[in-house]
C-alpha cells in the first residue's frame, strides 16, 4: 500500500512503514498498558511527532486490512462457535443442561464479536469523515485529496459493505434479548404464570432471555438477590419483610396471590376446628407463608396456639406433610386443595377452606432489588409484561387443555393431580395483581411476636406498584382477557 502514496522526506516513509507495521499490533493488544516496547513507541510517537497528515493519510490503509482481519476472524468463531461440543461435561448433565450450555458458549462468542465488529465500524466512520472534512489537497497528498477517494469503484464498494455489516451488527447487538435471572421458591401450581411466560415464549416476545431457576426455600432466594445473581424474585411478601428488616432494598411489584388459600386438613375422626386444642399441626417452617396462613385461618376460626396448646411443628412442603399426616405424626396441616382432595377421598376431614375466609396475605409476587428496577427499567417492565400475559393464559378457560399441560409437566403430576392443581390456581390467582398493604400488616403483626424489629418497617414502602399500575391505566391487563376476535 505504500508504494501508491507520495512522501515529501525519506523520514516521512520511514514512519509510515513504522506505523502501518506497530498500529495493528496497538488495536489489536489486550491491554492498553501491557509494557511492549513497540506499542509505547508508536504511542509516543502518535502523541508527540506524527503530524495530522501522516495519520489521515494512513488511516483507511490501517483499518481495511485490519477491519477485513476481524470479519474473517468473525466468520470463523462463529463456524466454530455452533459446533461446540459439550461431551466432556460429567454423566449427571442433562440434554437440556448441555445444551443451555452450548448456546451460553455461542452468545458470549458472539457477543465479543459483535462489540469489536461495530468498533471497527467506528473507526472506519470516523475516518471517512475526517477525510471528507480535511482539505488535504493544502497538504499535497494527492492519494486522499476530496473526490479522489471515493472515485475508486473498487474502494467504494469496500467501504459500502463494510458500513452494511457494521450496521446490521451494530442493530442486533443493540436489540439482543436481556438477560434475567427469575427465581422460584414453590412447587405448586400458582407458580403457572411464570412457566407460561417461559413455555409460550411471551419473555422472548417481550425482549427477554429468562432463565427460570428453582431454589428450597424463600430466604435462599432472597439471599441469591441480595448477591446480585437472582435478578427476579417469584415469591410471597412475608419473606420480604423479613428481610427488610436487615436492610435489604426489596421491592414488591406484582401479587398473583393476596389470601390464604389452603385447606385445614385433620387426622380421621376429627369432628370440628375446636377439636384441635392441644394438638400439633404440620406447617412447612416457622415465619413462613404456610406458617402464617396457617395462624390466620386459625384465628379466624376462634382459636389461638399459645392460649390453646398449639403446637406448630415444622414438617416440610405438602408432599411430606401428607404423609406425615397419613402416618399420625401430625394432627392436622393446612395444604393446597390438590392434596386435600385426595385426602379428602381417603377419610380425612377437611375443617376449613381458607380460601373462603378473604385472610388478606401476599403469598405468590413478583419482587426485586430497587437497585436493579432503577438501573434496568425497561427491562423489570418487560418481565412483568411476560407474568401478566402468563397469568391471562392460564385463567383463559380456551387455555385449560395447555395450562394442565404445564402443570403436569413441571410439577411432573398426573393427569388428575394436574386437574386438581388447576382448580387451586384458578381460585388462588388475581386478574389485577396489585400488591395490598392489608396483606403485609397481617405478616408483620405475626413476625414481631419473633422479631419485635419488624415493627419499625413501614410496609408501604415494600410495594412499588408504578409499573403495574402504569400498564393497567394504559389498557394494557385489559387487553389481556379479551376473547380473540373480539373488539
Amino acid at each position: 500500500m505504500l508504494q501508491h502514496l507520495r512522501f515529501k522526506r525519506p523520514e516521512e516513509y520511514s514512519r509510515a512503514l513504522f506505523l502501518v507495521e506497530a498500529w495493528p499490533e496497538l488495536l489489536l493488544s489486550q491491554t492498553a498498558t501491557d509494557g511492549n516496547e513497540r506499542v509505547e513507541r508508536l504511542r509516543n510517537w502518535l502523541a508527540k511527532q506524527a503530524t495530522q497528515k501522516e495519520r489521515l493519510m494512513l488511516l483507511p490503509h490501517l483499518l481495511l486490512p485490519i477491519f477485513w482481519r476481524r470479519i474473517s476472524f468473525f466468520g470463523l468463531r462463529t463456524g466454530f462457535a455452533r459446533d461446540i461440543k459439550i461431551d466432556h461435561l460429567p454423566a449427571s448433565k442433562t440434554g437440556s443442561e448441555k445444551s443451555d450450555l452450548q448456546s451460553r458458549s455461542i452468545e458470549a462468542v458472539r457477543s465479543s464479536l459483535i462489540k469489536q465488529t461495530a468498533l471497527m465500524c467506528g473507526m472506519l466512520l470516523l475516518a471517512t469523515v475526517a477525510a471528507k472534512t480535511v482539505n488535504l489537497e493544502k497538504e499535497r497528498v494527492n492519494l486522499l485529496r476530496p473526490g479522489r477517494l471515493m472515485e475508486r469503484p473498487l474502494l467504494k464498494i469496500v467501504l459500502t459493505v463494510l458500513m452494511i455489516f457494521g450496521l446490521s451488527f451494530t442493530i442486533h447487538a443493540a436489540s439482543a434479548p436481556t438477560r434475567v435471572v427469575i427465581a422460584f421458591a414453590a412447587m405448586n401450581a400458582r407458580t403457572a404464570p411464570l412457566w407460561a411466560a417461559q413455555d409460550q415464549g411471551f419473555f422472548t416476545k417481550n425482549g427477554i432471555d429468562a432463565v427460570t431457576i428453582f431454589v428450597s426455600g424463600a430466604p435462599i432466594l432472597l439471599t441469591g438477590m441480595t448477591s446480585g445473581d437472582i435478578h427476579v424474585g417469584y415469591t410471597g411478601g412475608t419473606a420480604v419483610l423479613g428481610a427488610a428488616v436487615g436492610g435489604a432494598d426489596l421491592k414488591i411489584l406484582v401479587s398473583f396471590t393476596n389470601r390464604v388459600t389452603y385447606d385445614l386438613v385433620a387426622r380421621q375422626g376429627t369432628k370440628s376446628p375446636e377439636d384441635l386444642r392441644g394438638k400439633s399441626i404440620g406447617v412447612v417452617s416457622i415465619g413462613g407463608t404456610n406458617w402464617m396462613g396457617t395462624i390466620l385461618g386459625l384465628e379466624r376460626l376462634g382459636l389461638e396456639p399459645s392460649r390453646d396448646n398449639i403446637n406448630l411443628r415444622v414438617i416440610g412442603d405438602d408432599s411430606v406433610r401428607v404423609q406425615a399426616l397419613v402416618a399420625g405424626t401430625i394432627d392436622a396441616t393446612a395444604i393446597d386443595g390438590v392434596y386435600s382432595r385426595r385426602l379428602h377421598e381417603r377419610g380425612f376431614p377437611i375443617l376449613a377452606e381458607f380460601s373462603k375466609l378473604n385472610l388478606p396475605i401476599i403469598s405468590t409476587g413478583v419482587v426485586a432489588r430497587k437497585t436493579y428496577i432503577e438501573k434496568q427499567l425497561p427491562a423489570v417492565e418487560n418481565v412483568l409484561k411476560a407474568l401478566l400475559e402468563g397469568n391471562a393464559f392460564v385463567l383463559a378457560p380456551a387455555n385449560k387443555s395447555s395450562t394442565l399441560k404445564i402443570i403436569q409437566r413441571h410439577l411432573k403430576v398426573s393427569d388428575r393431580e394436574a386437574e386438581e392443581g388447576y382448580k387451586d390456581m384458578a381460585i388462588g390467582l388475581e386478574r389485577r395483581p396489585f400488591p395490598t398493604a392489608d396483606g403485609l400488616r397481617n405478616a408483620q403483626r405475626l413476625m414481631k411476636l419473633r422479631n419485635p424489629k419488624v415493627e419499625t418497617v413501614r410496609v408501604e414502602d415494600l410495594i412499588d406498584d408504578r409499573i403495574l399500575r402504569r400498564l393497567d391505566e394504559g389498557g394494557f391487563i385489559d387487553r389481556l382477557y379479551i376473547p380473540a376476535g373480539a373488539k
